[in-house]
């Protein structure tokens, strides 16, 4: 199937309802042939893939397709929701934690933003707290139950933190959501931890998965470079799950096809192509800003980092890359391979039968936490 255009008519009614419901169609009738297909193991993505893991990646890598196709919106909601008790709304701070990068478009403001709380909201001065940013290429996802349930509860069991944050922060793919928004949004939320519940940035951990592990480097950056002038200080360490260190890299469909890992991923093309167009600077023509691109423009940073790869996802190469880099600017760096498993198994473990490998990897990332003390 050809990747779909940028100009297609998929991404508006009526095409966009002819192409949903065209691939509904096309999925169903799909389904029981990759059931039966997969059943011998020599036909499944990967030789140490269970017949589960191998349906539940092509069914995902449908599902992305179809998202980056019609341009899926997802929308901005503030509302608590089904989340209820656990779901917190924070304005933005006050104005001098906001300068420099994260004030270089005059049109993105910081605003209103929420996350859910897991398992519940904490009382102040609370300890061992995951700030985590969701991924979804800046363009979809959010941090509710149905999107970071699995993560939030992986991390609470397997590495025995005792709450995680996981923040609603703006998406590319809505107005006003493109760079820096979701720095302004990772800003606002860090600030609501720090003051309004006055966790000490010792008890606090960084979490990013995929865009989100970005998120959560932009973030290090901005207060690497401006922490004298905004008050912010570091956080206890950084857990980066398959990070999207590279955005421009995506667009570039020759690096794409040629990845040897490109039969064992979930991830199209065309996804961190809507991705990077969205979530581009205004004023920039690429995104080779150094807020964004991480594997040219490492840096140095007090705390600790914590990669953690899968061995058959499309981003191996750039991780592991990127991880040494910002090792030799020294950088206290730690890489964790999970073998044979594709990307951000964090995020769908439980969609692709992974949850068991997302368990091991939250164990060790754990373990590694633990240890720093």
């Amino acid at each position: 199937m050809p990747e779909p255009d940028r100009n297609t008519l998929y991404t508006t009614h009526p095409g966009k309802f002819a192409y949903t419901f065209y691939s509904i169609l096309l999925g169903i009738a799909r389904l029981p042939l990759w059931m039966i297909y997969f059943i011998p193991t020599g036909l499944r993505q990967h030789p140490k893939w269970t017949w589960k893991q191998a349906v539940g990646v092509r069914f995902v890598r449908a599902f992305l397709y179809w998202c980056c196709s019609v341009e899926m919106v997802t929308p901005y909601n503030l509302t608590p929701g089904s989340e209820k008790d656990q779901w917190v709304t924070f304005v933005p701070a006050k104005s001098k934690h906001y300068t420099g990068v994260a004030t270089a478009d005059p049109e993105i403001k910081p605003g209103k933003t929420g996350a859910t709380w897991y398992p519940s909201v904490p009382a102040k001065s609370a300890t061992k707290v995951v700030l985590h940013f969701h991924g979804g290429a800046f363009v979809i996802g959010d941090g509710r139950v149905q999107d970071c349930g699995f993560l939030a509860g992986t991390l609470l069991k397997e590495a025995k933190v005792n709450y995680v944050c996981a923040v609603n922060y703006r998406l590319a793919s809505n107005d006003g959501g493109r760079f820096p928004a979701a720095l302004q949004d990772a800003i606002t939320s860090y600030i609501y931890l720090t003051e309004t519940l006055q966790i000490s940035p010792r008890d606090i951990i960084f979490s990013g998965d995929s865009a989100g592990g970005n998120l959560v480097l932009c973030l290090l950056k901005y207060i690497a470079n401006y922490g004298n002038v905004t008050g912010l200080t570091t956080p206890a360490a950084a857990w980066l799950w398959s990070p999207w260190v590279d955005p421009v890299g995506g667009t570039d469909p020759v690096r794409y096809y040629k990845s040897p890992n490109g039969s064992t991923d979930y991830v199209a093309h065309a996804f961190g192509v809507w991705g990077a167009r969205c979530y581009m600077p205004l004023q920039e023509s690429k995104l080779n800003d150094s807020y964004i691109d991480f594997k040219h423009h490492p840096f140095k940073t007090g705390v600790p980092l914590y990669f953690s790869i899968g061995g058959a996802e499309m981003l191996l190469e750039d991780d592991i890359e990127t991880a040494e880099q910002f090792e030799r600017v020294g950088n206290n760096v730690t890489k964790s391979l999970e073998e044979y498993c594709p990307h951000d198994i964090m995020l769908v473990g439980k969609n692709t039968n992974f949850d068991k490998e997302a368990a091991v990897a939250a164990q060790k990332a754990g373990t590694w936490l633990r240890n720093l003390n």
